[in-house]
């Protein structure tokens, strides 16, 4: 596109040239012809003397023939009178010539003029199609630059994209590999149900704090077996503050009573939803793998706040007042439980 403008451009300059060069002979040709239209009329009016003299003396010669002519100063006269009339003839003939002569010119200086005046405007007329062609050229570079700038700002947004996901994808694959590492030590569910079913006792003590617990409630009773996937479930639960001893007892004590699913037994017993039991068994993994990144996704991935609850807070609290901090003030969230998301999910999100 850049070369065929340039092409345009020159093309352009050239008859632009050629344009200047005939307008400047125009003027010499329309010179040459006034001064030959000026000569023609000149040699027509001597013309015109030559033939009023020649008709004054073919009349006077007419005369001195009409007279005798034993006169020999009259028939001196007479042959005089003949000789100049000869002398005019000639000059007449000439003058004739001449002015033939110079129409040929007059009508050549007209052609040539006319052929000038029809070059100058096919120049004209070719100039100004370089200009308009070269105009289009022009246009079509100027449109082709916004496209290539264009271009640029969206490989550049293409490039801030892809460093984003990457980043986004090596964390997602470091938490992939803890969360791995994590379970690398945990013993798999059963394939019927994610979920322990209640079986032999054993006599265990309460665990350390920094353990998932495996209680023996107040009274003596024995409770069955926890793997360790439902251990974390309660040590989880318990951080977060959601999970009382009282209320893990009791959960214990039904499910080893009535069996069927932890889970809902869970549920059941301290009023917890589905949705939170499932968060809290992998920790918020499968939140952070679809996509939940700030705090108030993990709550609502969690079923312990609505959007319509967060909107509201965010709505009502001051302006430089964290959100989470928000929620407790206006009971929507206990202080464990914000102080859990805050030391899981606001430092690693």
């Amino acid at each position: 596109t850049q070369t065929s403008a340039t092409e345009h451009q020159t093309r352009a300059a050239q008859l632009q040239q050629e344009v200047e060069r005939l307008q400047a002979q125009l003027p010499q040709a329309q010179h040459h012809l006034q001064q030959a239209q000026q000569r023609i009329q000149t040699l027509e009016a001597e013309n015109r003397q030559i033939q009023v003299a020649l008709t004054d003396l073919s009349d006077q010669l007419e005369q001195e023939q009409a007279q005798p002519a034993h006169d020999p100063a009259m028939v001196q006269q007479a042959e005089e009178l003949q000789h100049q009339i000869q002398d005019l003839q000639q000059a007449h003939q000439y003058y004739e010539l001449l002015v033939e002569k110079q129409q040929t010119q007059l009508q050549a200086n007209q052609a040539s003029i006319q052929q000038l005046t029809q070059e100058l405007t096919n120049a004209r007329n070719q100039a100004q199609e370089a200009n308009v062609a070269l105009q289009s050229k022009q246009s079509q570079a100027d449109q082709a630059r916004q496209q290539l700038a264009t271009l640029q700002i969206q490989i550049g947004q293409a490039e801030q994209q892809n460093k984003a996901l990457t980043q986004e994808l090596e964390h997602s694959q470091t938490l992939l590999e803890t969360y791995r590492q994590r379970l690398a030590g945990l013993e798999p569910p059963p394939e019927s149900s994610s979920e322990p079913s209640p079986g032999a006792i054993d006599p265990a003590t309460v665990s350390a704090a920094s353990e998932p617990p495996t209680r023996i409630p107040q009274g003596g009773t024995v409770m069955p077996v926890l793997t360790p996937w439902a251990q974390n479930l309660f040590f989880q639960l318990q951080e977060a503050g959601l999970l009382s001893d009282a209320q893990m007892d009791q959960v214990l004590i039904t499910w080893q009573q009535r069996g069927g699913k932890l889970t809902q037994v869970l549920s059941d017993c301290t009023g917890l939803t589905s949705k939170t039991v499932g968060f809290f068994s992998d920790g918020g993994y499968s939140a952070r793998i679809s996509g939940s990144e700030r705090i108030g996704g993990f709550l609502k991935a969690a079923g312990l706040v609505t959007e319509e609850q967060i909107q509201q807070v965010i709505e009502q609290r001051p302006s430089d007042q964290p959100l989470i901090e928000a929620l407790v003030d206006q009971g929507l969230l206990r202080p464990a439980t914000a102080d859990y998301f805050i030391r899981h999910f606001v430092q690693s999100s």
